[in-house]
């Protein structure tokens, strides 16, 4: 059984997964047809503890792609801050990391089949997620913005893999 998270930044973290879940860019993206599938396919904080070692080998991380990992920025950490009514609202950004196996052969440099595929694909999930975040009635994270920290290859496993980390911004949680 797995805890459920509380408290201001808890129901960020949870509601970031929901949201995640429920968008079809991210659906598509994991191969998953519903959102409970798609659920299993996105961790808090970080993959599942390493088999033997301090880290994941290139064969475990491959097993889990692709996937998504929801937790703290560390660009903008959450805290607390004390407004004028002496009450305390929360802020800091929500950091998503999508990760897919990548081809083992990357084409022709910036603008190859591979890189122009998962570019569309993290633009389709961030749009969904707007898209979402606009209609919703709740039960979602809501955001301020969405800023894209880096977008590239991972080249120093065996298998090549694309990373993509998005921080959502959001304040009065």
């Amino acid at each position: 059984m797995t805890t459920a998270l509380t408290g201001p930044f808890g129901r960020a973290i949870e509601n970031t997964v929901t949201m995640l879940a429920a968008c079809s860019a991210f659906r598509d993206f994991v191969n998953a047809p519903t959102a409970a599938i798609a659920d299993e396919r996105i961790w808090k904080f970080g993959l599942p503890l390493p088999a033997t070692s301090v880290r994941h080998a290139e064969s475990e991380r491959e097993h889990y792609r692709p996937f998504a990992i929801v937790g703290m920025s560390d660009r903008n950490p959450w805290r607390r801050i004390k407004d004028s009514t002496h009450s305390f609202r929360s802020e800091g950004a929500i950091r998503i990391e999508l990760e897919r196996s990548g081809p083992a052969d990357r084409g022709d440099g910036p603008y190859s089949e591979a890189n122009a595929t998962f570019h569309n694909a993290v633009d389709a999930i961030i749009g969904g997620l707007e898209d979402l975040l606009v209609a919703s009635t709740g039960g979602y994270l809501c955001f301020t913005s969405i800023e894209e920290v880096e977008r590239g290859w991972e080249l120093s496993g065996e298998v090549p893999s694309q990373l993509a980390i998005l921080d959502l911004p959001i304040v009065g949680i």
